[in-house]
């Protein structure tokens, strides 16, 4: 009988009768030896845990989810079942973990109720409030809501100490209020808590509020990437905000003086509202820097929208209401190489220091680019009021107006 060998690190089986055994087994040895130091790389990468790997079952439910969760160790990876999960339950993810969809494309976590956690509705909350920071990962499955049934409700908030959030590669259906929403609580430093949020490669079908929403403290680090976004009907309740695409817009802060969004890239993406009914989108906006209810300034260092398509807002790009903190940064906005159409008020508007800005406010540091942008109107579409500006620089030059 010849010697065998196993399926993945080849090992040699001496059959009996075998010669030179000492060498097979030696041999053997060798290929085990080096695995060592692979596990000891992945003990480091991980803070000394190798990280696990759970597979949910066919048939697993939210009550399933959640013990899986709880075994799951910080690092580890969690993959649904290729078939739809009723999720009955908000859910906190307070520790680093990768939820991965099946390959099958058929994971879902589908909320049919209003679920609420921390007094707010959503469906998962992914927030610690004290170090180590966070590192997640969504990626591969489709979050969805039920319209009949859910009235308002997030996907995905976040906020608190993040390092790094990742979330790619999904599909948000019919979600009642915003996909994603950071809030964290605002530290008077004006030091970003939450850092290095990605949301890339997305698909989503409907939604009524913010595809992603800057609600509350200071974030470094946000981009969103090459996600195509379709809207056509904003929420049934008329008190409810209209859809926005991106608004890095601060809405909430108490006793801080400094909120400081920096690092932002808006690049790639579709946001689409064309199809909804145009009486019904009254202020709905496309990408939005704004503020209201702030106490403190705001500094946006360095935000980039380029490259994206733009449709059927009220307000397809607008800059407003943007109290400036001042200071030897100040803040560089630039909204380059866009294509806007179908703005139903303006589809560019940039008002940077009026309403919540202070007269006088500013640096003359602070810096508006608007540039290379392909408009499917006028010239005159594009609404600009510098009244409250002492101290801005203003560029716009090689934009395409054409109807």
């Amino acid at each position: 009988m010849p010697d065998t060998f196993t399926p993945n690190l080849n090992l040699c089986k001496p059959a009996a009768g075998s010669i030179d055994w000492d060498t097979k087994i030696n041999g053997n040895f060798d290929l085990i030896d080096p695995l060592e130091s692979r596990v000891a790389a992945l003990e480091a990468l991980h803070g000394g845990e190798v990280p696990g790997f759970w597979v949910m079952a066919p048939g697993s439910t939210w009550a399933d989810f959640l013990t899986t969760y709880t075994s799951a160790g910080s690092g580890d990876t969690i993959m649904l079942p290729n078939e739809t999960i009723i999720q009955t339950s908000a859910k906190q993810i307070d520790k680093s973990i990768t939820i991965l969809g099946h390959p099958g494309g058929l994971s879902n976590l589908k909320a049919v109720s209003d679920l609420s956690l921390s007094g707010s509705g959503q469906q998962l909350f992914i927030y610690t409030g004290a170090l180590p920071a966070l590192k997640v990962r969504l990626s591969g499955f489709t979050i969805e809501h039920d319209r009949s049934t859910v009235t308002r409700i997030s996907a995905v908030n976040y906020g608190g100490y993040i390092d790094y959030l990742d979330i790619s590669f999904m599909t948000f259906k019919n979600i009642t209020s915003d996909v994603s929403h950071h809030y964290s609580n605002p530290d008077p430093s004006g030091v970003a808590q939450t850092k290095n949020v990605n949301f890339r490669y997305n698909a989503v079908q409907e939604w009524y509020e913010s595809v992603m929403l800057t609600y509350a403290g200071s974030i470094d680090g946000l981009y969103v990437i090459g996600n195509n976004c379709v809207t056509t009907a904003p929420h049934p309740n008329t008190a409810v905000s209209r859809p926005y695409g991106v608004d890095i817009g601060l809405e909430y802060d108490t006793s801080t003086s400094n909120t400081i969004v920096s690092n932002v890239i808006i690049a790639g993406n579709t946001f689409d509202a064309s199809g909804a009914p145009g009486a019904s989108m009254a202020n709905s906006l496309g990408i939005a820097l704004s503020q209201s209810g702030t106490t403190g300034g705001i500094s946006y260092r360095n935000v980039v929208a380029q490259n994206n398509i733009i449709k059927g807002f009220y307000y397809n790009m607008r800059l407003v209401n943007m109290n400036n903190i001042g200071g030897p940064i100040g803040s560089h906005i630039y909204f380059m190489d866009n294509k806007l159409s179908s703005g139903l008020s303006h589809n560019i508007h940039i008002q940077p220091f009026d309403g919540g800005g202070t007269p006088g406010y500013g640096s003359p540091n602070d810096l508006v680019v608007v540039t290379g942008n392909d408009v499917t109107a006028s010239e005159t579409d594009v609404f600009e009021d510098f009244s409250n500006a002492s101290a801005l620089t203003y560029f716009k030059s090689k934009n395409n107006y054409h109807t």
